[in-house]
């Protein structure tokens, strides 16, 4: 039995799902809903959202190489602290960036 090729779609779907996904947690995280030294669980997450593990296990690392989440016991990714004006720069930045871009 042959495998079929990714396609473009194929792709679009995976980003899509991984960018819902950091979305999600991102927003979570920022709001204080996960707090400082909580862990986040891939498949909490992927169940909340309806997707399979895959595209959060990327939106997790991504969250990890913006500082926001950091490697804990047993490879478990767990949110890392930040201050309630790092927390506030961040929105700051989010909002103004997707003013512009609905403009």
């Amino acid at each position: 039995m042959s495998s079929v090729p990714p396609t473009f779609a194929d792709d679009a779907k995976r980003s899509s799902l991984g960018e819902r996904a950091y979305e999600y947690v991102r927003d979570e995280i920022l709001r204080g809903n996960l707090v400082v030294g909580s862990v986040v669980a891939e498949g909490a997450v992927a169940d909340s959202l309806g997707v399979s593990k895959t595209p959060v296990r990327q939106a997790l690392q991504l969250l990890r190489r913006e500082g926001l989440l950091e490697v804990g016991p047993r490879r478990q990714m767990i949110v890392r602290a930040l201050s309630a004006e790092q927390r506030q720069e961040i929105l700051d930045v989010r909002i103004a960036l997707e003013s512009l871009a609905v403009q």
